[in-house]
């Protein structure tokens, strides 16, 4: 069956009974509280109660590299935003609430807001719309359910943080210039020792414009990888934030059309849950997604943003028109840092693959051509060197004006890290 076009969306619209519109009143909570108890001290510091899994949470490592402070102007290649530049709001308006409206008096036609009423009675919940409030916390709230899971080499530091705070088991799969290798992710299952433990019950992955590598699996790949999930009963997270930032390869004209069909349209037997967000095709704070094809609802002024633009200014047909706008500005920051790479970056000693989708450059380094590698040291001594290796780029980098990311945030296997990368 074909996808619905806008106008085709237009249409069913048009038969169909108005969309409700109707909010909650948004209030002060200290409209409900006694004067007096204003005056009363501060509560008290309760993180002595925290649960294991939340005492040990130390923050977002990506996060926190990419928010040194400098008194010089850098360059943030490192962390994956957006640029403001192309948020797609020229001003926001708010009017503030009188502080004589605080005590919710009697309406008075011209001045005071219409106040709604939200009724539990007569209200269908559906159980099957999964909201997902906060930020990027669509994949951990998943992981809870899982003891057994695998990642691609190379991840999101995000996805690994919250596995390792629910305690859980990751095991990585090779990568190569399309992503996750089916084979190797066969082998790993076909090989399982249940002495291990329990055989991997999931697989978590960014399929297009991968963070960090930037790499974008085809659509045989994407086949093999699923064939595998049929045979080993596995889950599959698809965690695809960058699918519609399509800047394509150079001298491809842009065609919406050839984007690689996601994992979830590929879904026979209901084992493919899709993460989509618009951190990186709106705005990042708006903390607004959707997993399969349920809408998340937010608290504050996300909702009211998003149903502005996208719903009264756009439409179906103007947001299609901002992706592709949006894929091609990308898509000429691309090429400046392609260009700037091809131009300053040794071939004999640097690497990298053309990302078709996504914001991300993964340049392999050839750390052994570096004047200090000795290849007669134990492995663990060429740790060491890396490690200083890797040191020395990201504070030179800095200095230079330029923040990257070191390829030792990203690593399942810690231990094992014989690579550098940025």
């Amino acid at each position: 069956m074909a996808p619905l076009s806008p106008a085709d969306v237009q249409t069913l619209r048009a038969g169909s009974a108005p969309l409700n519109l109707s909010v909650a009143a948004n209030v002060s909570a200290d409209a409900f509280k006694s004067p007096h108890t204003l005056g009363k001290p501060r509560a008290r510091p309760m993180d002595h109660h925290f649960s294991m899994e939340s005492a040990g949470f130390r923050g977002s490592a990506m996060k926190k590299s990419a928010s040194v402070v400098s008194a010089r102007k850098v360059i943030p290649l490192g962390a994956g935003r957006p640029t403001a530049n192309y948020y797609p709001w020229n001003d926001l308006a708010f009017e503030g609430m009188r502080p004589a409206l605080q005590s919710l008096p009697d309406e008075s036609p011209g001045d005071a807001p219409h106040m709604q009423t939200a009724s539990k009675e007569g209200v269908d919940y559906n159980l099957s719309l999964v909201l997902n409030y906060g930020g990027a916390s669509g994949s951990p709230h998943l992981l809870r359910f899982i003891t057994e899971h695998i990642e691609m080499e190379y991840t999101y530091p995000g996805a690994l943080e919250g596995a390792r705070q629910l305690d859980l088991h990751v095991h990585g799969i090779q990568m190569d210039r399309e992503g996750a290798r089916a084979d190797d992710l066969a082998r790993l299952l076909d090989t399982w020792d249940l002495a291990r433990g329990l055989k991997p019950r999931l697989h978590y992955m960014i399929p297009s414009g991968q963070n960090p590598t930037g790499t974008t699996q085809s659509l045989a790949r994407r086949r093999e990888i699923y064939q595998v999930a049929e045979e080993h009963d596995l889950l599959v997270i698809e965690d695809d934030p960058y699918y519609f930032l399509r800047a394509g390869t150079r001298g491809e004209e842009s065609d919406r059309n050839a984007r690689v069909p996601s994992y979830v349209s590929l879904d026979k037997s209901g084992r493919v849950v899709r993460l989509d967000s618009t951190s990186k095709i709106l705005a990042p704070g708006l903390r607004v997604g959707w997993q399969e094809v349920s809408t998340v609802s937010v608290t504050g002024p996300s909702q009211w943003m998003t149903w502005k633009l996208l719903d009264e200014c756009w439409g179906h047909q103007g947001f299609l028109d901002w992706l592709d706008s949006l894929s091609l500005e990308y898509r000429f920051r691309r090429d400046i840092l392609l260009d700037a790479c091809n131009r300053y970056l040794p071939k004999e000693i640097c690497s990298w693959v053309e990302p078709v989708y996504g914001m991300f450059l993964w340049i392999c380094l050839d750390w052994q051509k570096h004047p200090r590698f000795q290849a007669s040291i134990a492995q663990k001594d060429h740790q060491c060197q890396i490690v200083e290796i890797e040191s020395n780029i990201l504070l030179t980098a800095f200095f230079n004006g330029v923040q990257v990311t070191p390829d030792s945030l990203f690593g399942c296997n810690s231990a094992l890290h014989q690579a550098l990368h940025f």
